[in-house]
């Protein structure tokens, strides 16, 4: 039903609404995907696109709509700052292993009061990540200190991404190619699926990835985030797992993202990963 329903028949392509800003289906019956990312069970988003160079921004902003917005403390390092040309724009960390990262105490926010106690999540980030820390780089982490993560995407090598939850457990490891480039990756959280193989799963580029390993969750276990995490991007909360490379984009949701709409918003990022 994701593939055949709304998401590619309906709205989602060739749709009018729904998203931040969705473009009109095409003429002569014929639908055109909208170059706008949906905006269902949004909770943070953010562009990461506050400067061309440099380290002047203080915050990474949200932009996701509504009035409770979630803004993330830059903590530069010599290592760190923003780079890269319109469309592309993200923080660019010449080394892995550094400190640099864009963090956020939970306690009250969003992320803990619509994740903590769901069954589904959705972690969506665009990145270019040319090295690795082998005690895996973090792209998105919601952890304290030297924790894998309580909802957590990081990766050991080029070759590895990992999908961590509830401090140390593994929901999957997957094969996927950070080699080839910059790369769009949605990681999938929903523990109400009767298949356990479908309860964690993880897409580069809108394509779904071997699994070669971790525990599913249990039917309907819920996410835990507990008080005193941080919420960070291109990092964990106390530094030294940066990745060589750029954190381009970063969203979270509450809900899981079907693989129709994964595809798409992967087709949106890849076109361009700054706010439209």
């Amino acid at each position: 039903s994701d593939v055949g329903g709304s998401d590619v028949g309906g709205s989602d392509v060739g749709g009018s609404g729904g998203s931040s800003g969705g473009g009109a289906g095409g003429a002569g019956g014929a639908s055109v995907a909208p170059l706008a990312l949906f905006d269902d069970g949004l909770v943070a988003r953010y562009y990461i696109d506050e400067a061309d160079m440099g380290q002047a921004p203080p915050q990474l902003l949200d932009s996701a709509p509504g009035a409770v917005k979630l803004a993330l403390d830059l903590n530069y390092t010599a290592e760190m700052e923003y780079a890269g040309p319109d469309g592309r724009r993200g923080l660019h960390s010449t080394a892995y292993g550094a400190d640099g990262r864009a963090s956020v105490l939970v306690n009250g926010t969003k992320i803990q009061q619509r994740l903590a106690g769901s069954v589904t999540a959705t972690l969506e980030v665009v990145v270019t990540a040319d090295a690795l820390h082998l005690s895996s780089s973090r792209f998105i982490h919601v952890g304290t200190g030297t924790e894998s993560g309580y909802l957590t995407l990081s990766a050991p090598s080029s070759t590895r991404v990992l999908f961590y939850w509830r401090k140390y457990t593994l929901l999957g490891e997957y094969v996927v190619p950070l080699h080839s480039g910059r790369m769009v990756i949605h990681a999938v959280f929903d523990s109400s699926r009767t298949n356990e193989g479908e309860r964690a799963r993880l897409y580069f580029n809108g394509t779904e990835a071997l699994r070669v390993g971790g525990t599913p969750p249990q039917l309907n276990q819920s996410i835990q985030i507990p008080d005193d995490t941080y919420f960070t991007v291109g990092n964990r909360a106390v530094g030294g797992r940066s990745f060589l490379g750029t954190s381009h984009y970063a969203a979270v949701y509450d809900v899981a993202m079907p693989p129709a709409r994964v595809v798409h918003h992967a087709h949106v990022l890849l076109v361009n990963d700054d706010t439209p």
